[in-house]
């Protein structure tokens, strides 16, 4: 394939995935604790270059550039937009590092949504049935014959014992 065609087509291709990401992100932009993701495209060096054939800078034919790739997409983990529900069980984090700890199985996961709910048993539980793990490590539960009340900082209370959920902050949020 002549190398034209071929570095159109790579920037076509780029391109593309460019555009599917950022459909991605309008079409969640509602979505609880969703995080966009950035594309990000590097343009590569000519095949020359990258084999040490000739230095780059040079200002030769073969210094001509060699299109673009598509590197590994970057999620943002800015502060989404906070806004009231009217639910008593729907929390949103303040702090941009932390995230809710929930347990799906034997596994913990992190989520920035806080779209909770308490099931028949009293559980509090995420709109896709995963246990909301407390401060200590245990799924946090009520009696549903009662009511309870949520404390400006987030503790759950009822009958005079309060929960408080728990929230982790990872090293390294590309993990």
């Amino acid at each position: 394939m002549p190398y034209g065609v071929y570095l159109s087509a790579a920037g076509a291709q780029a391109q593309n995935h460019r555009l599917q990401q950022v459909s991605n992100n309008l079409a969640n932009v509602e979505t609880p604790g969703f995080k966009p993701k950035e594309t990000i495209l590097q343009a590569r060096f000519s095949e020359m270059i990258e084999q040490g054939m000739v230095s780059p800078g040079l200002g030769g034919a073969d210094d001509v550039g060699g299109g673009v790739t598509i590197q590994p997409e970057q999620t943002q983990f800015k502060q989404g937009p906070i806004r009231s529900t009217g639910r008593e069980t729907d929390f949103a984090i303040h702090d941009k590092d932390s995230f809710f700890v929930v347990q799906r199985g034997d596994q913990q996961l992190l989520s920035r949504a806080g779209d909770f709910l308490f099931d028949s048993t009293g559980k509090l539980v995420n709109s896709g049935g995963d246990l909301v793990l407390g401060s200590d490590g245990n799924p946090i539960q009520i009696d549903p014959r009662k009511s309870f009340e949520v404390a400006p900082d987030g503790r759950i209370n009822q009958a005079g014992v309060s929960r408080e959920l728990m929230l982790a902050k990872p090293k390294n949020l590309g993990d």
